[in-house]
């Protein structure tokens, strides 16, 4: 930030990452640590695991809140909220708790520090606490929409609370153009919205040959397809699993596939792999630190991100883990559904199916492997479009753009 003064932001977030190897909301660390420069102060509150904290992370002062019993504190983190909820429906309970706290907190720390900006990420319940926060201590909100709170958070009443959220924020931003037009679309004479997706570490994820060796199939020469993300329904993975069984037997009998990540449906997942009979071909890896996950894109052959769409809609907002593949040089293939549509140019910068079509997605990997050609096209095109668009650097500075003109406008 270009002014001399010290501005004080607080950030508020349904997860952040607990330690070095935590991906929880991995992205909000990202953008968060890199604001903290720039004359910035960084707050974050996020919900806690364990009692709650205040841990200082390099320049970001984290403070973390204890919002039930530590024995049954289980709404954050793991598979995520929605889907932690759907698989223990008792888990309801904790919602009005985890509202009181994150409340308490940020009006706590508000009137110790006197903010100049609350930056809320997810309309509900982030940006609905910062929004009665503002009531009492007029600090300006910023609410960025990562599309679960769009596509998947239905109902009159949360309806009206999203629609409150966003009429009183300073600014809103959306992760893409879709996660964007469904809130408009849906309720009329919003603000404008500002697209800004979040970014990644595009050197972080080049081609890092010499791990190669360390990841033994590559070296037997087996062709992998891999999935990188939350083992939950919106993901896909049964179809992926299913289209593996469709390729053709001498694809099928050279290839592996790698399924990185955890979740509630990773034990339906390996039965369905060993129902199928292709458990010995498929490698349910779990999760993967940061540091070490650029190895997997390195030495995989295909990118694969299966996307459906959830009973309560909910589906891919934006989609990073396309991002991490594109700066990797891997091509990929996804479903034509939410906000990814607005990252992946069809036959451009990766190949895109309908959702929840196997013999489609199936036809698409056995296209690809087939076709050089394509797969250098799509590997260039999606590299060169992540460097001019996706990296941290651009991402945070068009935030910091936001940051400003508030901060400017709230001193007239």
């Amino acid at each position: 930030m270009n002014e001399t003064r010290k501005c004080t932001v607080i950030t508020l977030a349904s997860s952040y990452p607990r330690n070095d190897d935590d991906t929880a909301a991995l992205f909000i660390k990202h953008l968060c640590t890199g604001l903290s420069g720039n004359n910035i102060e960084m707050h974050v509150i996020a919900p806690s695991d364990r009692e709650s904290s205040i841990v200082r992370e390099g320049d970001v002062l984290v403070h973390r809140f204890q919002y039930f019993p530590l024995r049954f504190q289980s709404l954050a983190y793991g598979s995520g909220m929605l889907p932690n909820i759907k698989q223990k429906p008792l888990r309801l309970l904790q919602v009005p708790f985890y509202l009181f706290f994150m409340f308490i907190t940020l009006v706590r720390l508000t009137r110790k520090i006197r903010p100049d900006i609350l930056h809320a990420h997810w309309i509900f319940p982030q940006g609905f606490i910062a929004v009665l926060c503002r009531l009492f201590y007029k600090v300006p909100v910023i609410t960025t929409a990562h599309g679960s709170d769009v596509f998947a958070l239905g109902g009159t009443i949360l309806g009206l609370i999203k629609r409150f959220t966003l009429k009183h924020s300073a600014s809103w931003t959306a992760n893409t153009a879709s996660t964007a037009r469904r809130m408009t679309q849906e309720y009329r004479n919003l603000p404008t919205p500002v697209i800004i997706p979040m970014g990644i570490d595009a050197d972080h994820f080049r081609k890092n040959t010499e791990s190669l060796p360390l990841l033994y199939q590559k070296s037997e020469g087996k062709i992998i397809l891999l999935f990188v993300g939350r083992l939950i329904k919106i993901k896909g993975v049964h179809i992926l699993i299913e289209a593996f069984t469709l390729l053709p037997d001498t694809i099928k009998k050279n290839a592996v596939l790698w399924i990185i990540g955890d979740g509630d449906e990773k034990s339906s997942l390996q039965e369905k792999a060993k129902e199928l009979g292709i458990e010995s071909s498929v490698s349910f890896v779990g999760t993967v630190n940061y540091h070490n996950i650029n190895k997997y894109y390195s030495a995989a052959d295909i990118f694969i991100g299966p996307s459906i769409q959830g009973t309560s809609g909910e589906t891919e907002g934006q989609g990073v883990v396309f991002l991490e593949a594109f700066a990797s040089c891997l091509p990929v293939i996804a479903s034509k559904i939410g906000g990814i549509v607005d990252i992946i140019d069809h036959e451009q910068t990766g190949l895109l199916v309908d959702a929840g079509n196997a013999q489609q997605l199936a036809g698409t990997i056995a296209t690809l492997l087939s076709d050089e050609a394509l797969q250098k096209k799509l590997t260039d095109n999606a590299l060169k479009l992540v460097k001019q668009q996706y990296t941290w650097p651009h991402i945070r500075q068009r935030f910091l753009h936001i940051y400003l003109e508030i901060t400017r406008s709230d001193q007239k």
